[in-house]
């Protein structure tokens, strides 16, 4: 995120659900810009995008061809296969506009599949306690969370 403010909420909605100790000290909130990612390629296990697609003052205006330089939903999605490991996670919470948030995901079908593959229900990711920190924030938040693993960029391995 940009704003080191709610990287912090963030943070601390994290520790108030009990994700205080262990793998909470894994994680790691960086004030960057999406479409610059201060990482190595295939250097990163996992990235969580926050209210990142449902937020119409960051997605629609970038998504719809307007001249608005702060957002590109696309780049951002591409920023994050570049850094992820092959097998990575990318999670995605949305909890702003859900609706809305489903219509560009849907949209960037062809970016989404060409780099990664949707997880199925209860498959795990390895990011903390899916489970529980996930049915806690769909309990305390209207919205939903989906997961996807990054292709394999080498498969002749």
């Amino acid at each position: 995120d940009l704003d080191m403010q709610k990287l912090k909420e963030g943070r601390d909605r994290l520790n108030r659900w009990g994700r205080v100790s262990g793998d909470s000290e894994r994680m790691h909130y960086i004030k960057a810009d999406g479409e610059k990612l201060p990482f190595l390629n295939s250097s990163v296990d996992s990235v969580v995008l926050s209210n990142i697609f449902g937020d119409p003052r960051i997605s629609a205006p970038r998504f719809s061809g307007s001249l608005n330089p702060r957002f590109n939903i696309r780049g951002i999605v591409k920023e994050t296969a570049r850094v992820l490991k092959d097998g990575g996670v990318m999670k995605i919470v949305e909890t702003y506009s859900p609706e809305f948030a489903d219509e560009i995901i849907d949209s960037l079908e062809s970016e989404m599949t060409s780099h990664f593959e949707k997880m199925g229900n209860g498959e795990r990711t390895g990011l903390l306690d899916d489970e529980r920190t996930d049915s806690k924030v769909l309990e305390d938040l209207h919205g939903f969370i989906l997961h996807y693993r990054k292709k394999d960029t080498n498969p002749q391995k």
